[in-house]
């Protein structure tokens, strides 16, 4: 009899883990959507069309440009290299709202002419980032 009460409290604590990830995982694909939309792109990039609300077959954790902690549901790294993405960044954005990035790639992307946020401290793990053939849209560099 306790046998069965160890393995049905299992059960329980694995379901628990299971919807205490899973909300992560929609808090975070709706920062996502919403860092999507800050920009004009080309809506059709592969990268990004994944990306869409809760409720819509979407999960941005299965797109190969968004790397997940699998314990955790946190995104950790996102490769948006070349991603047609135009417009300006500022801290406000919702990607810095990712506070456990570890890797950030945005090169060759159009940034219009805007300098780096502040708010890209709140990266406190982030160990690679990389802006190339973006830094001259971040400096307004020609």
């Amino acid at each position: 009899m306790q046998k069965m009460k160890a393995e049905r409290g299992s059960h329980f604590l694995i379901l628990e883990k299971s919807v205490s990830v899973t909300r992560r995982i929609t808090c975070h694909i709706l920062a996502m959507v919403q860092f999507k939309q800050s920009f004009i792109y080309n809506g059709a990039h592969p990268k990004t069309s994944s990306w869409k609300p809760e409720g819509e077959n979407s999960s941005c954790c299965l797109s190969e440009d968004v790397e997940c902690d699998e314990e955790t549901g946190h995104i950790i790294g996102l490769h948006l290299s070349s991603s047609c993405l135009y417009g300006s960044v500022n801290s406000s954005n919702r990607l810095f709202r990712l506070v456990h990035l570890q890797k950030l790639d945005l090169s060759d992307n159009y940034f219009n002419y805007s300098q780096i946020p502040t708010a890209i401290r709140n990266f406190t793990r982030l160990r690679y980032l990389n802006l190339s053939a973006s830094a001259s849209a971040f400096f307004g560099a020609s």
